[in-house]
């Protein structure tokens, strides 16, 4: 039932929730966020992505850099 988010806004933290690790990960998702979480806090700009998904076209930093959505953007500013 996973939903992919197209903006993460740090104040909605409290209405995601993540799955189980996998038994062979060091973290999963939660590992994600909170790294991207932490470069946010610094000024960074922040997308995960999937590099491998169908719909990316091979090339996923030119595809985020064209705003095409093909992951999450990170954002100090709340999404209307």
């Amino acid at each position: 039932d996973a939903k992919l988010l197209d903006t993460f806004y740090p104040g909605d933290q409290h209405s995601i929730t993540y799955g189980t690790k996998s038994r062979v990960g060091i973290g999963g998702m939660e590992a994600k966020v909170k790294a991207a979480l932490w470069a946010l806090q610094g000024g960074t700009s922040v997308v995960i992505a999937n590099g491998t998904h169908p719909k990316v076209t091979g090339h996923v930093i030119t595809d985020i850099v064209e705003g095409k959505k093909v992951g999450t953007f990170f954002s100090e500013v709340k999404p209307a």
